[in-house]
């Protein structure tokens, strides 16, 4: 699994102090969710001129999903209206490349791109995540089914390293435990834009739950087919 910012809580009104604008850096076939650090390598020469402009102002990029991974070029009318606000925690150099390491903060919303060239740069609103107004019985109910769920998959699938379960064990907030299943789940590149467009945060704990299921599901069939070749 992807490694997480270390944080239990964390606030669901915008956070002060942020970026308003920042450089774009589109990526091919990675949809980046808030509460996770991804590793990083670019080459191109418009995302290492966004990178370095970030280096020498706040420290923040905004990376986005590039739907079309053939496009050399790209411009803004090819990218989704909702990117992941991030910031640069560690840059190096290796001859033309470099690389990143990105800590992913707050779901961000495109208002005016202000710029083209040398690279993409953007103004940009944070998305507030909605929860509903009684969160008791029914969030812990969601929560524990939600965790049970995950940890049974770890259980299963031997592609997820054992460590995931005490990550998985320190998340108390519903926004951030979605956001790291999300990130870390079998899904296609349009499902994963979806969910990191959408703010409202029951809509997205339901829709990790019917996915984790499913993925349940088949690696409880595999292990039972495996069992049953055992006992021939």
């Amino acid at each position: 699994m992807s490694d997480i910012i270390p944080l239990s809580q964390i606030e669901h009104e915008a956070p002060q102090g942020l970026p308003t604008s920042a450089p774009v850096i589109p990526l091919r076939n990675v949809v980046v969710f808030p509460g996770t650090i991804t590793p990083l390598r670019f080459n191109k020469p418009e995302n290492v001129a966004a990178i370095e402009a970030a280096v020498d102002s706040d420290q923040h990029v905004v990376l986005v999903w590039q739907e079309d991974p053939e496009i050399e070029k790209v411009t803004p009318d090819a990218l989704p209206k909702v990117g992941t606000l991030t910031r640069l925690v560690r840059v190096t150099r290796q001859g033309d490349d470099l690389t990143v390491v990105a800590q992913a903060r707050e779901r961000v919303r495109f208002d005016t791109y202000t710029q083209e060239e040398p690279f993409l740069q953007a103004s940009f609103k944070v998305m507030l995540n909605h929860l509903p107004k009684d969160d008791g019985a029914y969030w812990e109910a969601a929560m524990r089914n939600l965790r049970a769920s995950a940890f049974r998959l770890i259980e299963l699938d031997e592609d997820i390293p054992t460590e995931a379960e005490q990550v998985l064990r320190q998340i108390e907030d519903p926004v951030l435990l979605t956001d790291v299943l999300a990130s870390n789940l079998k899904l296609d590149m349009d499902q994963r834009q979806r969910l990191l467009e959408q703010s409202n945060v029951q809509h997205r704990l339901e829709v990790v739950q019917k996915i984790l299921s499913e993925q349940l599901n088949i690696a409880e069939l595999q292990k039972k087919l495996r069992d049953d070749m055992h006992t021939e």
